[in-house]
């Protein structure tokens, strides 16, 4: 049940799109939380990449973190519901289930022409994992959640800088900062999941009294 208190403390809409679907939005929320959890597990393994004591462990937390992110952006509803139009849903479950499917092609021969799939694409699949932050600070700017808005164009910013500075200086020790980034990411998953509920409930309430009063 929702608090009312806490829809009375969420900001007001500003510039909204007056049309929405509660049961399009909710599937969008359970999206957000899946692919956070995806998000968290990928940066967190990245720095213990070739450490051979625990490549088998991070190789499968690598694999499930990609299938979480496919499974929560083909969870979300598509646009204007959603963060992503119908189109580019698709190549984002396709480019994540690449990247899984090539780990796990890594001890299998015949599953070569995965692998060799995987890395000519590896360059658009980190475009897309660098975008996302970015796409999901215009959704929530559309949505009208200024506040997460901000907190989603800053990760972005400081994701494409961590990556941009770690591909030109090519330090292992610039690899730790990419967990503080998972965990940041899944949290303002979760908050932006929470967020975009209450703000479609207060929304719902209002419009009902409305019409109520018409």
């Amino acid at each position: 049940m929702t608090d009312p208190q806490a829809i009375e403390e969420f900001e007001e809409p500003d510039g909204q799109p007056d049309d929405f679907d509660l049961i399009a939005l909710s599937n969008t929320r359970v999206g957000f939380r899946v692919a956070g959890y995806g998000l968290l597990a990928v940066l967190c393994s990245i720095p213990w990449s070739g450490v051979y004591a625990i490549d088998l462990t991070l190789t499968g937390l690598r694999i499930v973190g990609w299938i979480l992110i496919a499974a929560g952006i083909a969870m979300m509803a598509p646009t204007p519901n959603g963060p992503l139009p119908r189109w580019m849903q698709a190549i984002y479950i396709f480019l994540c289930s690449l990247a899984a499917l090539r780990m796990v092609a890594r001890g299998f021969d015949w599953l070569a022409p995965i692998v060799e799939l995987e890395q000519r694409v590896v360059p658009v699949l980190w475009i897309a994992f660098l975008a996302l932050p970015w796409i999901l600070w215009r959704f929530c700017q559309y949505r009208g959640l200024t506040g997460r808005a901000l907190t989603w164009l800053w990760s972005a910013v400081l994701l494409v800088a961590v990556f941009g500075l770690h591909w030109r200086v090519q330090s292992n020790w610039l690899m730790w900062a990419y967990p503080p980034l998972g965990v940041l990411l899944f949290v303002l998953s979760k908050q932006t999941a929470r967020d975009l509920w209450l703000d479609a409930v207060n929304r719902r309430s209002k419009a009902v009294i409305r019409a109520q009063r018409a």
